[in-house]
């Protein structure tokens, strides 16, 4: 029986699946902190694409505020200049 063609072709058949199988679990074994090391660089780029986004944010409207009091001021000035005549 063993020397029948079809039985070494599954033999042979066997091992290339244990191989692929045993490569496979090889591999898997490095995936999770592999998963984890992604997920964690992901995240913190992320998170700092966030704090650049609200930084920006809080700047513009900063700016957007500092813009409004002077044009708020001025605005008083001249209401002040008118009444005084």
């Amino acid at each position: 029986i063993e020397n029948t063609p079809g039985y070494i072709t599954n033999w042979y058949k066997q091992e290339e699946q244990r191989r692929k199988a045993e490569e496979y679990h090889r591999i898997m074994e490095d995936k999770p902190n592999w998963y984890k090391y992604h997920e964690q660089r992901r995240k913190a780029a992320e998170q700092r694409r966030k704090a650049k986004e609200e930084e920006q944010h809080r700047k513009a409207e900063e700016q957007r505020r500092k813009v409004e009091e002077e044009q708020h001021r001025k605005a008083e000035e001249q209401r002040r200049k008118k009444w005084k005549w």
